[in-house]
């Protein structure tokens, strides 16, 4: 359980203990963010097989779009073994990055600094798109109440979405795998960025 892995770097009140978003801002608050960056990616660090699912949709021949919605790297992985053009953009938090929204990359992993929230268009065969972060390459994380109030408070206009994302996702419907929204700001975040209903067809929004 992540949140498990972070208390254990900070304690925080009982009450709390299995909220991964309230336990972040606590550790946030009182132990400073860089204490939450670090435990995250202490919890994604090792390596870990890509799995069948994972090589099937980078394999799919036509796929613009796929939304990785967890912080591992297993779908960056799977699209590194294919011999296709593509990139990432990933959201990343207000309280590291002020004012940016989101981070592209390279499939090797450089920043492309040219590109940020207005870019509209990808410049990929397939674009990787990662809302929370990922802990590769820069360990860029969105977890905690702050982060997520930051990126709900701005997305009923779209802010936070890329537009290359706004575009590729346009006249399509998602698809969503292993996403439980067993909480309401599950459910609130997949329902305000995808701005769509969630069907069989469509982009691939994947949570492990």
């Amino acid at each position: 359980m992540l949140v498990g892995k972070l208390i254990a770097k900070a304690s925080v009140p009982h009450k709390i203990r299995n909220n991964l978003t309230a336990a972040a801002q606590f550790i946030e608050n009182f132990k400073h963010r860089k204490t939450v960056a670090a435990a995250m990616t202490e919890a994604f660090k090792p390596d870990m097989p890509v799995t069948d699912l994972h090589q099937y949709l980078a394999g799919l021949p036509n796929l613009p779009l796929l939304v990785h919605a967890w912080y591992d790297k297993l779908s960056q992985q799977a699209l590194a073994e294919q011999s296709k053009s593509w990139g990432m953009v990933q959201g990343v938090s207000q309280a590291e990055h002020f004012g940016n929204w989101v981070h592209y990359f390279n499939a090797d992993g450089s920043r492309r600094e040219e590109l940020n929230t207005a870019t509209p268009e990808s410049p990929w065969s397939t674009l990787l798109y990662q809302p929370i972060g990922s802990v590769t390459p820069a360990a860029n994380f969105l977890v905690s109440d702050s982060d997520y109030v930051e990126v709900l408070t701005e997305i009923d206009i779209q802010t936070p979405i890329p537009k290359a994302v706004q575009q590729l996702r346009s006249g399509r419907n998602f698809l969503f795998l292993g996403c439980r929204f067993s909480t309401q700001l599950e459910r609130s975040f997949a329902s305000r960025s995808s701005s769509v209903p969630a069907t069989s067809t469509g982009p691939c929004c994947l949570k492990r």
